[in-house]
């Protein structure tokens, strides 16, 4: 293939992917209205503006704070590219992208289905799970009871995961969600149970957050849909998210269990959660859990982020507790991320209990 079809396929690959975007924010429209459509492009471009500049920053304060404690220097040498030097050693850091993971790890970790029959294999529970085509949806048993978890077979980021999915309209329009990202789909059973983010190095557990589902507050006086929009000016003066709370699939499937919807009014004081995916909450739903996993859990954790073959890895784990085996609590690994977002470890209710794993990190790649 020359460079002009290289460039070809992604220019059509690009407008693929755009038309997909739009079908699925056109459907979500016709449920939440046009202002809260608007109000969710105009956020996305706002949060997109500054995405970039404040990674890099983020990025940059966390490696310029972990060198400080292990006696190193920083040199940026490009924009979120960082050379750290300590003695005749050094590494370099895109972001929080370290030289410790293999391509073809990374690679395979992203392969979400991949990733579920290598656990399957080892023995880890993972969720009951149905890999698809937007065309072959009525392979899905919709029987009313069970509540299902739809996200494209590739992606990072919880990017256009759509929960509590029960019915097959609703599985639909999960479906589009999912087309910008490619034609596989993935329909898991919804696990009830705690959000988990546990870091390995190298089979060492270095940390363990409970990521907390977002949420907002009533006043008595506004609608769901403007306390989202007050959440989402307050995160941006503040600057406490890189992404936007967005009022998505996800939203209203989440309002809808609880007998919810974008115009509802909430009492003075009540808590709504607004999502089921997390990845989009405060720092102040996210805690840092202290209490050491049981021996079995701990086994089950290092086994599955070995069968990836990487060095450091984030295994996302749904549970109603850590005292307990998977297989005791019911519990499941959900996926394994070959490039953690480390930030995920600082940004806590308590900041002053976040551990701090990219000393530990930068120790181990300057050794």
């Amino acid at each position: 293939m020359t460079r002009a079809d290289e460039q070809s396929a992604i220019a059509r690959l690009g407008v693929a992917g755009g038309f997909a975007e739009l079908r699925s924010r056109i459907d979500v429209a016709r449920s939440t209205g046009l202002f809260h459509a608007w109000r969710r492009f105009v956020y996305d471009i706002r949060y997109t503006s500054r995405e970039a500049n404040r990674r890099d920053a983020q990025a940059e304060a966390l490696w310029r704070s972990a060198a400080a404690e292990v006696g190193a220097s920083v040199a940026r040498i490009a924009p979120g590219v960082f050379l750290i030097r300590r003695g005749q050693r050094w590494t370099r850091v895109v972001r929080e992208a370290v030289m410790l993971n293999d391509f073809v790890s990374v690679q395979l970790a992203a392969n979400k289905p991949l990733v579920h029959r290598l656990l399957l294999e080892e023995g880890i529970r993972r969720p009951d799970t149905i890999e698809l085509t937007s065309r072959e949806l009525e392979s899905v048993p919709l029987d009313g009871e069970r509540t299902w978890v739809v996200k494209p077979a590739k992606s990072s980021g919880g990017k256009a995961v759509t929960s509590n999915v029960r019915r097959f309209d609703e599985l639909r329009r999960a479906a589009f969600a999912t087309a910008r990202y490619g034609p596989r789909i993935l329909a898991e059973h919804q696990v009830k149970g705690d959000v988990y983010r546990v870091l390995l190095l190298d089979g060492e557990i270095l940390d363990i957050v409970r990521m907390g589902v977002p949420r907002v507050t009533g006043n008595g006086a506004m609608r769901v849909g403007s306390l989202i929009l007050a959440e989402n000016e307050r995160r941006l003066r503040a600057g406490l998210s890189l992404v936007p709370l967005a009022a998505d699939l996800d939203c209203l499937l989440t309002l809808k269990s609880q007998g919810l919807n974008l115009r509802s009014i909430i009492p003075k004081g009540a808590i709504v959660q607004a999502r089921t995916v997390t990845n989009q909450n405060a720092p102040e739903d996210n805690e840092t859990v202290r209490e050491a996993p049981s021996p079995e859990l701990c086994r089950e954790l290092k086994t599955a982020a070995a069968a990836s073959g990487l060095r450091l890895a984030a295994v996302d784990v749904v549970a109603p507790d850590l005292s307990r085996s998977l297989s005791r609590s019911r519990g499941v690994v959900l996926e394994i991320n070959g490039v953690p977002g480390l930030h995920h470890h600082y940004r806590v209710k308590d900041p002053s209990t976040a551990t701090n794993v990219a000393v530990t990190i930068l120790e181990r790649l300057l050794d």
